[in-house]
């Protein structure tokens, strides 16, 4: 929850599954539209592909109230190895 009541929801999905999706509400639970477009923004790990795999680990806010997502990506090829991602997004 942000300072101001807003709260934020991260998760796969958007127009293809290789995306991350961050959705902002309002205190009343509706979608805030002042954030990205009509209260969502959707964004593809840097250097993922369509032969790739990805997840999210983790969302939290930092103390200055930006977005820390952590998670992986991974080549569907390659079930043993995985490379870690760290996206930080201003609210």
């Amino acid at each position: 929850m942000l300072p101001d009541g807003k709260f934020v929801v991260v998760g796969k999905g958007g127009n293809i599954e290789e995306e991350i999706v961050i959705a902002r509400y309002l205190p009343n639970g509706q979608l805030d539209n002042t954030f990205g477009e009509e209260g969502k923004t959707t964004f593809t790990p840097a250097g993922l592909t369509n032969d790739d795999l990805f997840d999210i680990y983790e969302a939290v806010l930092d103390y200055e109230g930006n977005l820390l997502i952590v998670g992986w990506l991974s080549s569907k090829n390659s079930a043993t190895s995985a490379d870690i991602f760290i996206v930080a997004f201003t609210l």
